[in-house]
């Protein structure tokens, strides 16, 4: 099997140095457009830096990275709705510990668990 080394200072160093900055900074999702402008501005830049002599690995690299990280944020999007659902969940039920609890409140209550359970 053949294998590759690459030197130290080679575009191809560089590029793998440059891709595990880009990963290190962008790593954890942020749920705001600045810094989703930034990961796609910082990887087109990668993208058009090493597209001369890597152009398809430049830009699948770049291109599996957005992908692993809109991945990442969708299910910290659906984690974090989940949490906020059961605080919900547990707030009406303490709120009415020991208490009859109006019918409203149970079926809303009864509505909300099956929801959660869906998702």
């Amino acid at each position: 099997m053949a294998s590759k080394r690459f030197e130290k200072g080679s575009e191809e160093w560089q590029m793998f140095t440059e891709f595990w900055k880009i990963c290190q900074e962008f790593w954890q999702p942020e749920e705001n457009d600045e810094y989703w402008e930034k990961v796609i501005e910082t990887t087109s830049e990668f993208h058009k830096k090493y597209k001369t002599n890597n152009d398809i690995f430049a830009r699948k690299i770049a291109l599996a990275f957005v992908d692993t990280i809109e991945e990442k944020a969708k299910q910290q999007a659906i984690e974090s709705a989940s949490e906020r659902k059961q605080a919900e969940i547990k707030a009406l039920e303490m709120k009415h510990d020991g208490v009859p609890m109006p019918e409203r409140y149970k079926e809303r209550l009864e509505d909300m668990r099956n929801e959660n359970k869906e998702n």
